[in-house]
């Protein structure tokens, strides 16, 4: 038996509604898929691309256009691709099914106070949650109450990845980890702590 064709797997996605989910396979060399507003290929391009690997689910398809709702990976929560860039795919109907969205683990600037830092990064935890982050996390830097008796480095950051999943709802999901000036020290390690499941 042979693997069912591109377009055959259009119809199906077709058939199935906003049920099919998509991967996008495409994009790799550039940082993602380009995504619009709308369904033409003229209407305004969003800022961000979706990343190579995301799913989404489908809400239309129209040829070649999908307008989708993202699932996992990073990109805008909705819009409109391409599933093909002329005889290459973009995205594929796939089986996979997402781990979660992705926690937004953010870290506020050296010299603040763990408070002083929940401040600062206030205007930018309401923004993601507007943006479709439901569970965003301010992190505080090594020698704040529960990180002051981490003797390495490399404890620390240990410790920031049990924080996360000493949560139910968000352990074992991916996670995008984003520093503001030395906060950037504290994104990087938990980085290297979550390995595959840092998205960006």
């Amino acid at each position: 038996l042979r693997a069912p064709s591109c377009s055959v797997r259009r119809c199906f996605a077709a058939a199935m509604g906003d049920r099919s989910v998509w991967e996008v396979i495409g994009g790799a060399a550039s940082g993602g898929i380009l995504v619009r507003e709308d369904r033409s290929i003229k209407s305004a391009e969003l800022p961000d691309r979706l990343s190579t690997g995301a799913l989404v689910r489908q809400l239309e398809l129209a040829g070649d256009r999908l307008h989708y709702e993202l699932l996992s990976g990073t990109g805008p929560s909705k819009g409109w691709v391409s599933t093909k860039l002329k005889d290459k795919d973009l995205l594929v109907v796939t089986d996979k099914q997402p781990l979660g969205k992705p926690v937004l683990a953010c870290f506020y600037s050296g010299g603040c106070t763990a408070a002083q830092g929940q401040r600062m990064l206030q205007g930018l935890v309401s923004r993601a949650k507007a943006e479709g982050y439901e569970d965003v996390l301010v992190l505080d830097h090594i020698g704040e109450a529960g990180y002051e008796d981490c003797p390495e480095f490399t404890d620390y950051c240990q410790r920031l990845l049990d924080r996360i999943d000493s949560r139910p709802e968000m352990k074992g999901r991916p996670v995008v980890a984003i520093g503001h000036s030395h906060g950037a020290l504290g994104a990087y390690g938990l980085a290297r702590c979550l390995g595959s499941r840092c998205l960006k």
